[in-house]
């Protein structure tokens, strides 16, 4: 294997680990506000326009020892929303609150909301539903298969060119062959995929993540989808 191969390999090291690293400390935090993963069309328009109201409406709240279920249906009535508590997450409704805000936005609001009473808000047909993270996940889960073909090839050294006419080795001496076609493990695409995305990501009994023979099949939110796209694309660049 020449010098310049083994630069190019040492660079591969240090981007995976470079990826690991973004991996470990990105996209970790649980998401506040979501949507199912079949909201589509006018449920999806819906959705986005309510959010957007969420990210530029500011909220003066005054609350202390509320309890969460009042404290949600004061923000839904001061945002004009359809709101309720899913029956999973009734035990929560009764927790204390305690929040004096000036002019803050409804989704920082929403996270300390969220944050306390342990929630996530899922806009679920035009109804904004304060349920578990457990709960919300299930509902916004999907299904996507990704191709690896590409990644699991490992293109293979060649001994490096001798100059014309001048023998290499001793008479007879066999010469040194081409080296042969050499393929990653889809376990170890997957292993790389996870570190990247966050291991913790996939510790929920309703995601999963699953190598095959040349593709790997991946359950989650869309969201997350979109970074285990975005990771595999990042090795390719690496590899």
């Amino acid at each position: 294997m020449n010098l310049c191969r083994a630069r190019v390999r040492g660079w591969s090291r240090f981007g995976i680990w470079a990826l690991f690293f973004l991996g470990s400390f990105g996209g970790v935090q649980a998401q506040s506000l979501s949507t199912q993963a079949h909201a589509t069309g006018e449920a999806r328009q819906a959705y986005e326009r309510q959010l957007a109201k969420l990210r530029s409406t500011r909220l003066t709240l005054h609350w202390k020892e509320e309890t969460f279920e009042a404290a949600w249906t004061a923000v839904a009535r001061a945002l004009n929303l359809n709101a309720r508590i899913a029956e999973v997450a009734k035990d929560h409704a009764s927790l204390p609150i305690t929040l004096e805000v000036k002019e803050v936005l409804a989704t920082a609001v929403l996270d300390i909301l969220a944050d306390h009473a342990k929630v996530v808000f899922q806009h679920r047909h035009g109804i904004w539903v304060a349920t578990t993270p457990d709960d919300a996940l299930q509902s916004a889960v999907v299904t996507a298969i990704y191709d690896i073909r590409d990644l699991l090839y490992v293109p293979p050294d060649f001994p490096p060119a001798r100059p014309i006419g001048i023998p290499v080795g001793r008479p007879g001496e066999h010469e040194a062959e081409e080296g042969e076609a050499k393929s990653r493990s889809p376990d170890e695409i997957l292993d790389l995929v996870r570190t990247i995305t966050g291991p913790k990501r996939w510790d929920s009994e309703h995601v999963s993540l699953v190598a095959g023979k040349s593709h790997l099949v991946a359950r989650h939110r869309p969201e997350v989808q979109a970074e285990v796209e975005r990771a595999l694309n990042s090795l390719r660049r690496v590899f």
